[in-house]
């Protein structure tokens, strides 16, 4: 073990009640926005930090370490080591897609609605012309996990295909490309360690969107409708 391997697991054997014996490991991995993840299975620990800490002060390291032992532990962890493994994270800059991930051919032609001009309308009507964007297309599949995206690395907006139907309203089309427009503008920022994609800046100018609540209500009772409509076939069979 190094010593920072040698350092963890005296420190878990210290908190441990049982004065157990672990057999400890570090890694780093390619995490997009996560820092640390702590794995146990039976006397083998392994802590991953996210590649991007591996230049990271050594008391950082420990810092964040520790506190993901406490969290393992299901002990509180102490305040001290959260402040000084944030305030490092705080210095990292929104990370970017990988190296060597490249952005597919975008598509905005779909079935039923041309992404193309309608991009056009939002960014003169609401942006006066002033967005940067490189591009809007549909997804290539359904995505079950978000209704649409802005690729930071890329300067691209996606909207998933899923509605790409004759039974989305426009307004909620011109929604979607207005939030995801949104995020040119405001980009993520680090706070408290976590990076932060909807700030506070960017939640004002959206709801100042005309049908901001209108949008959000027919998302909240239609946007599974057509993200998941496996899941909704069997809730209803049920």
């Amino acid at each position: 073990m190094n010593d920072l391997e040698t350092y963890f697991s005296e420190y878990l054997e210290r908190l441990s009640s049982s004065r157990k014996k672990f057999i400890f490991s570090v890694e780093y991995y390619r995490y997009r926005s996560t820092f640390a993840k702590i794995f146990r299975k039976e006397s083998k620990v392994t802590l991953r930090f996210s590649d991007r800490l591996k230049d990271a002060p050594f008391e950082v390291l420990k810092a964040g370490g520790r506190e993901m032992i406490h969290r393992l532990a299901g002990e509180r962890a102490l305040v001290t080591d959260k402040v000084i493994f944030r305030q490092h994270l705080n210095t990292l800059s929104v990370p970017m897609i990988s190296p060597g991930i490249h952005q597919r051919k975008l598509i905005p032609a779909g079935k039923y609605m041309d992404l193309e001009p309608l991009f056009k309308k939002i960014n003169e009507q609401y942006f006066d012309l002033s967005l940067n964007i490189n591009g809007i297309g549909w997804t290539q599949c359904i995505l079950k996990s978000c209704y649409a995206n802005y690729a930071l690395a890329y300067g691209t907006i996606n909207i998933n295909r899923a509605f790409d139907h004759p039974d989305v309203p426009m307004y909620i089309l011109e929604y979607l490309v207005y939030h995801e427009a949104l995020h040119s503008v405001y980009p993520p920022r680090m706070m408290h360690g976590r990076f932060i994609k909807h700030t506070a800046e960017f939640r004002k100018t959206e709801k100042m969107f005309p049908g901001y609540m209108k949008s959000k209500d027919w998302l909240k009772k239609n946007g599974n409708r057509f993200i998941r409509p496996g899941r909704l076939l069997k809730r209803l069979s049920n």
